[in-house]
């Protein structure tokens, strides 16, 4: 994806290169990640390339071991701010929804599954 201002393309970045910036930021090296994400080296090459892409349980734990935001890995720069619905103050009242669920962008939704909610037995 790209755009083009006064005849000039300006490309957009991707999931791939938002996270091998944050590794370059790090200064982390794709063997070092691959080692704290118990992965193999290939694996942690094939998302950087934009091959495959990883789960969201992956890309949160990128996120805390690069020392970027999860919302900024997913969606770059302009991470999308839900409006706050009419008449909902910041202070939640018991049992109230907080507004319409997240929306995600597609990135980071890995074939449309949504991660797991664990819950007690």
């Amino acid at each position: 994806m790209s755009t083009t201002v006064e005849g000039w393309l300006i490309p957009q970045w991707d999931l791939a290169d938002r996270m091998a910036k944050s590794l370059r930021t790090a200064g982390i090296g794709v063997q070092q990640m691959a080692d704290y994400l118990d992965m193999h080296r290939n694996t942690v090459g094939g998302w950087l390339s934009g091959r495959t892409p990883p789960d969201v349980r992956t890309l949160r734990l990128w996120a805390l071991h690069t020392g970027v935001s999860y919302d900024w890995l997913c969606h770059g720069e302009h991470a999308p701010q839900l409006p706050r619905p009419a008449g909902v103050s910041k202070r939640r009242r018991a049992g109230r929804a907080a507004g319409p669920p997240h929306q995600p962008d597609g990135l980071c939704i890995v074939a449309g599954r949504r991660p797991a909610v664990l819950t007690a037995a």
